[in-house]
């Protein structure tokens, strides 16, 4: 299997950030969170500067519901390689972060910049005006969240009744 080979690679050189990180999105593929961001952070310990290494333990971190660290991770992938196109994805990330901590106008300006810098075909993006709607709900701003919730429902996803209805619509 590619665990066995990454194993027998790292046996023989295990200063390899590259496999390490590599190893550790194998292992989040498995669903196994714990051992992907033990090998992510190998990678990171070896070169600091390892955007993949961030992004995947970032992930890892999401799936604990460990939202700080996830929140850390994501930004430092994007401080460490900040020209990267797909970088919305990890802005992403912490904006939900920031939301699961109740950091609502920050997740709300995170996600304001998502928006503005996701491709205009990235099927994500109805999935973030809901979520910013969420953040926004958090903050207070019954008329934002539903105007966001809106927006997620015209670019075709679904949105719960309940949900709209609480906000007023």
């Amino acid at each position: 299997s590619s665990l066995v080979a990454f194993n027998r690679s790292l046996a023989l050189q295990p200063n390899m950030a590259d496999t390490w990180n590599n190893r550790g999105a194998l292992k989040l593929q498995m669903q196994d969170y714990p051992g992907a961001i033990a090998d992510c952070s190998r990678a990171l310990e070896l070169n600091p500067n390892h955007r993949d290494g961030y992004a995947n333990r970032a992930l890892a971190h999401v799936q604990l519901q460990q939202w700080a660290q996830a929140v850390d991770d994501s930004r430092r992938a994007v401080e460490v390689a900040p020209g990267r196109p797909d970088n919305y994805l990890q802005l992403g990330t912490v904006a939900f972060g920031l939301t699961k901590l109740g950091r609502y106008g920050e997740a709300v300006a995170t996600f304001d910049q998502v928006i503005r810098e996701a491709p205009p075909n990235e099927p994500r993006v109805p999935a973030y005006y809901l979520y910013r709607s969420s953040a926004r709900e958090g903050a207070g701003d019954k008329a934002g969240a539903l105007a966001d919730a809106r927006e997620a429902q015209r670019r075709g996803l679904q949105v719960a009744p309940a949900y709209l209805q609480k906000l007023g619509g």
